[in-house]
């Protein structure tokens, strides 16, 4: 019996390595507005970093989803403001906290900045190209 359970185990956990060890999917992979979307988040960690290497990967990774995009660079512009006035909002929970992630979070997945995308998408570029 023990030997059935310890077999058992060993191929969960093997499969659940497996699982864990898949390629995580491209930035290409992602719709345009999910890319925005992304960026937003990741711009808005940079800003709350504490620390100088957690800022850069941050910053790195919003250029990333900056160069997947097809927006023009006034959309990043526009929502690099907002995400600075919306950090200065209180938000709250029941731990003692600022909640500065959960606050990026809400910033990223917000009204206002699904409707800045909704704007600017008309207004697509290609490589920094306007498409007309």
């Amino acid at each position: 019996m023990l030997k059935t359970r310890i077999a058992a185990f060993t191929v969960f956990a093997f499969s659940f390595h497996a699982a864990l060890a898949q390629p995580l999917a491209s930035v290409s992979e992602f719709t345009q507005p999910q890319i925005f979307t992304e960026w937003v988040q990741n711009r808005c960690m940079g800003y709350i970093a504490d620390s100088a290497a957690l800022k850069e990967d941050a910053n790195a990774s919003a250029a990333a989803w900056l160069e997947a995009s097809e927006l023009p660079v006034e959309a990043f512009n526009e929502a690099d403001t907002l995400i600075t006035q919306a950090l200065k909002t209180p938000a709250g929970g029941t731990a003692k906290s600022d909640y500065r992630v959960l606050k990026c979070s809400l910033i990223a997945h917000s009204p206002e900045i699904a409707a800045l995308y909704q704007q600017f998408a008309g207004r697509k570029t290609s490589r920094g190209v306007e498409n007309f």
